[in-house]
């Protein structure tokens, strides 16, 4: 087991610092994340649609997910990640259907009665896990995470939810999956218009209507991303930076990269 299998927050914390930590939009771990809202409120984008974090909910998080947060001043939550890995003991991680009522609506509020009896188990996890000394204390904490799943699964399973997928969400999606790859090195819409045998035109309306945000958008904001990273977690240069992602050269990634952040890319590493 790989020591980053596992973890859950020992404070309550913010999306963005979650994200700062490699537990959001890490693409190099394929994580499960349970966001347990504390309080106040938080506007995102999850795999491109449209959701809002609020006090007293849920929100499940399925590796290969891409959360853009949009808005989130006074949001406060807990959180627990893991890998398939971690709990590969426990094979009914997610119930049939599942994953895609969680897909289809990744958050969801929570009763009274659910926000008491998840906060229980929450406090008994983060009580074995800092038993440090135990002898099996992994053996205990992942028990425990499996009861928390249960749960969680219970209350998605009884969701009603419409899984029927229309033509324009399923283009969405199709969308989504060409831009998590590539959006590393391809910076230009016409080439995701172009895989789909779609004009950038139509794209961006489907885009639009579906989540609020045009087909540029998306492509400039996952690609600044990738630099941000690159340029907050790593001694890269920009020079580096813009050899691996492609483009033609330094300083053109330059006048990218300001032309959507408003600061170079010097002035961003050293902010």
């Amino acid at each position: 087991m790989k020591a980053n299998d596992f973890g859950l927050s020992n404070r309550v914390t913010t999306l963005k610092e979650m994200e700062a930590d490699g537990i959001l939009n890490n693409q190099e771990e394929q994580f499960i994340v349970l966001i347990f809202g504390r309080q106040g409120t938080a506007e995102v984008h999850i795999n491109l649609k449209k959701h809002r974090l609020e006090a007293g909910s849920v929100t499940t998080l399925l590796p290969d997910f891409h959360i853009d947060i949009d808005n989130e001043t006074d949001f406060f939550c807990d959180f627990i990640y893991f890998t398939f890995d971690f709990m590969a003991e426990f094979p009914l991680i997610l119930r049939p259907r599942g994953a895609e009522k969680i897909s289809k609506k990744p958050c969801i509020s929570l009763t009274e009665a659910e926000q008491i009896n998840l906060n229980q188990f929450y406090t008994l996890l983060k009580q074995q896990y800092q038993r440090t000394h135990h002898p099996s204390r992994f053996e205990i904490v992942k028990s425990v995470l499996f009861i928390i799943n249960a749960e969680v699964n219970m209350i998605y399973s009884e969701q009603v939810t419409n899984l029927t997928t229309t033509h324009t969400e399923q283009l969405t999606k199709q969308f989504f999956r060409l831009l998590h790859d590539y959006a590393l090195t391809e910076h230009k819409p016409a080439f995701y218009a172009d895989r789909m045998c779609l004009t950038v035109r139509y794209l961006s309306k489907v885009l639009k209507q579906e989540t609020g945000k045009p087909l540029n958008r998306w492509v400039s904001d996952f690609s600044i991303h990738a630099a941000k990273k690159r340029l907050k977690s790593t001694s890269m240069t920009s020079a580096q930076i813009a050899e691996e992602m492609q483009f033609p050269n330094p300083s053109f990634f330059a006048k990218y990269f300001k032309k959507h952040t408003g600061m170079t890319p010097l002035q961003f590493k050293k902010q």
